[in-house]
C-alpha cells in the first residue's frame, strides 16, 4: 500500500464582515467548485458528502481518492469544520498499470476573524489515505513509492489550498460587484 498525507495551513483576508464570510463559505456547492482536483460523487444530505480526490502525475499515473465529510457550520463561534464521516460503504481498493484508487480521509477547519472592515479566515486543510501499489510500481522498494508519494501530496495539498483561496475571493467580489 502508499501511503498519502498532506497538509497546509494558510490565513488570508476575506473582504466582507464574519458574516458574510461564513455565509460565502457555508455553500457547500460552490465550496466544492474552488477545490482543483476535487469532484463531489455523492450527496448523503445536506452536510454529508462523498468527494473524489483526483490527480494525474507525470501523464502517466492516476490517483483516485475517495473521501465520505460531514460539515459542520457554526456560527456561535464562527468556525466551518470538516470532518471525515464514518459508517458509508467504501469503495474498494483498486490499483492497475499506471493507477489507483481507494478511501481516504479528508479533513479542514475555517476559523473566521474580525478585522477591521475585513475578515481573517484561518484554514487548515489535511488529506491523508492509503492506495494499492499500481502494478508498474511493484519492484519499487514501499520506502521509496511513499516518499514520492507524501512530496506529491504535499504539492498537492498546497495547491488545492491556495486554488480554493484565489477562487473563493474571487467568486465572492464578483457577487459583490453585481
Amino acid at each position: 500500500m502508499i501511503k498519502v498525507s498532506g497538509s497546509t495551513k494558510r490565513s488570508f483576508l476575506f473582504s466582507g464582515n464574519s458574516h458574510e464570510a461564513i455565509e460565502h463559505y457555508s455553500d457547500m456547492g460552490r465550496i466544492f467548485s474552488y477545490l482543483q482536483n476535487v469532484t463531489l460523487t455523492k450527496e448523503y444530505s445536506t452536510s454529508q458528502f462523498r468527494m473524489m480526490f483526483r490527480s494525474s502525475e507525470l501523464s502517466i499515473y492516476t490517483i483516485q481518492l475517495y473521501c465520505d465529510l460531514e460539515i459542520m457550520i457554526d456560527k456561535n463561534n464562527a468556525t466551518i469544520s470538516v470532518r471525515p464521516l464514518n459508517g458509508k460503504k467504501p469503495i474498494k481498493p483498486k490499483s492497475g498499470l499506471h493507477s489507483s484508487r481507494g478511501m481516504g480521509k479528508f479533513s479542514s477547519t475555517s476559523q473566521f476573524v474580525p478585522d477591521g472592515k475585513f475578515t481573517r479566515v484561518y484554514y487548515h486543510l489535511n488529506l491523508e489515505g492509503e492506495l494499492p501499489k499500481p502494478l508498474a510500481f511493484s519492484l519499487v522498494p514501499d520506502k521509496i513509492t511513499n516518499h514520492i508519494a507524501e512530496n506529491i501530496a504535499k504539492r498537492r495539498i498546497a495547491d488545492i489550498a491556495d486554488g480554493f483561496i484565489t477562487a473563493s475571493l474571487a467568486d465572492f467580489e464578483r457577487k459583490k460587484f453585481r
